[in-house]
């Protein structure tokens, strides 16, 4: 995340001048949360489509890219992927531009960047749909008012937690895109849906060198802080409610939990050795790979001021040994939330993403609709020590 600090009063009237997403002044509650959270996400999808698009045009546009001064190229195709694998020469740090199938865009012609890491392993930054002349395409939510598609526009989005990682792409390419591709009117760059709300992002766009860098990353966690800061207002006070009625209905770890919405959630206590308090939350009815969560909590004069997720990760089958290390400070955090402050912070990089996410939603669901539940499961295999036959997510 890019520190507001760094920035210029300048540079501050600019964001706030330039579209930001809106979050209504109402109730706290699934609605309001989803909305919250969609405004995250969409609040930079405009700025991932135009890399998407702008990218593609300069890779493999007028003519292909084989590479310059700052990049070295190879190009692989298949019959139905072409790849761009591109290496910068000062470092090797190498991302891949990939034309083809999805397995999120199902159907569609998708355009993905990722990255690789240290180890090799491949990261999605930002996934995009090329439009094309299939019905439907270009125009996927059915606005009656949209122009006739522009063949070749993209509307994707950055990956969860991928947003900084896309203006790094962003930045580490400009030098080598040339500046004609950049002079395009957007409606031909990314489609209806996206066009307003990044052509109310120009005046950023151009601040940060014509394709996303750091003041559109600042932005997003201006939004992100938001979103998290009006959730945060209302979780606070909602703490001492929760923990009471959990403990209450004998839902703690080790003894009983909760369970409720058809057996999709699970939530208890788990007390700590040193006195601390946590929350788990498990939501198994979700599609995602990360469902299950601890929130240790910070307390001072039983007011809670920081809290910190700890996301289980695919392969932790040993729930018991995760917490005891958790309880023992071995265990480093993911995503933490400084309640004082007002800040989000995500030293588990990819996975305080997939923490913060999880905590919104869950630890609002625990608190609504978890304590009118009255089904208690005892001796839970949750904490058995082999914890594989603990209720698991369902398949995408």
């Amino acid at each position: 995340m890019r520190e507001l600090a760094s920035i210029t009063d300048k540079e501050r009237r600019l964001i706030a001048d330039a579209w930001l997403p809106h979050v209504p002044g109402v109730d706290m509650g699934m609605t309001l949360m989803q909305f919250m959270m969609n405004a995250m996400a969409e609040s930079s999808a405009p700025l991932a489509s135009y890399v998407l698009n702008r990218v593609a045009e300069w890779l493999d546009g007028a003519s292909r890219f084989h590479g310059d001064g700052l990049f070295g190229a190879i190009w692989t195709e298949t019959e139905d992927t072409r790849v761009c694998t591109l290496s910068r020469k000062a470092d090797d740090a190498t991302w891949v531009v990939t034309w083809g199938p999805h397995e999120y865009l199902r159907g569609a012609v998708a355009l993905t960047i990722s990255g690789i890491g240290a180890s090799g392993e491949r990261q999605d930054i930002a996934i995009g749909e090329i439009t094309t002349s299939a019905p439907g395409s270009g125009n996927r939510h059915g606005f009656d008012n949209a122009p006739t598609p522009v063949l070749g526009t993209v509307e994707g989005h950055a990956c969860i937690g991928a947003f900084d990682d896309l203006c790094d792409f962003a930045t580490a390419v400009r030098a080598s895109i040339p500046d004609k591709l950049l002079e395009v009117e957007k409606q031909d760059a990314v489609t209806f849906a996206h066009v307003s709300r990044l052509e109310a992002l120009d005046k950023i766009l151009e601040a940060d060198g014509g394709l996303p860098g750091r003041l559109c990353a600042v932005r997003q966690m201006l939004v992100v802080g938001g979103v998290n800061r009006i959730a945060g207002e209302w979780r606070r006070p909602q703490y001492p409610g929760l923990i009471d009625g959990l403990r209450s209905r004998g839902a703690v770890w080790g003894n009983g939990i909760l369970s409720y919405n058809d057996s999709d959630y699970y939530c208890c206590l788990i007390d700590f050795s040193d006195g601390s308090i946590g929350l788990f939350s498990d939501n198994v009815a979700t599609c995602a790979d990360q469902h299950a969560y601890v929130a240790r909590l910070e307390m001072s004069a039983g007011i809670v001021n920081s809290v910190a997720v700890y996301v289980f990760r695919e392969t932790d089958n040993d729930y018991q040994g995760k917490i005891d290390a958790i309880g023992a400070g071995l265990a480093d955090p993911d995503f933490v939330y400084d309640y004082v402050r007002q800040v989000p912070s995500f030293p588990g990089n990819r996975y305080g993403w997939y923490g913060m996410n999880m905590f919104l939603w869950q630890s609002l669901t625990d608190s609504i609709y978890g304590l009118e539940s009255d089904r208690l499961e005892g001796g839970s295999r949750y904490w058995s020590k082999d914890s594989a036959d603990a209720p698991t997510a369902i398949s995408p």
